[in-house]
């Protein structure tokens, strides 16, 4: 099976502040799972710095392994 599409979620290693879009994001990933798309969370801040993320947290899509950064999460307002 080929990996088509995925999504990580980049938090600060006080996810705390990041309960909230956990939450929301656990609700849909049984749906995602049926569907093919995998959901991973990570602190990894050299991983998101290799995609010009600047503010946790951060969604990132990928398809066929082209990543494509959610933009409703990528401000310093959240």
């Amino acid at each position: 099976m080929s990996l088509t599409f995925a999504s990580d979620l980049f938090i600060s290693d006080d996810a705390s502040s990041d309960g909230a879009i956990l939450h929301e994001l656990e609700k849909i990933d049984d749906e995602a799972d049926q569907q093919g798309i995998i959901f991973l969370k990570t602190s990894d801040l050299a991983a998101a710095e290799k995609f010009g993320i600047e503010y946790l947290p951060a969604l990132v899509f990928f398809y066929e392994g082209m990543p494509n950064v959610y933009p409703g999460m990528t401000s310093s307002e959240t």
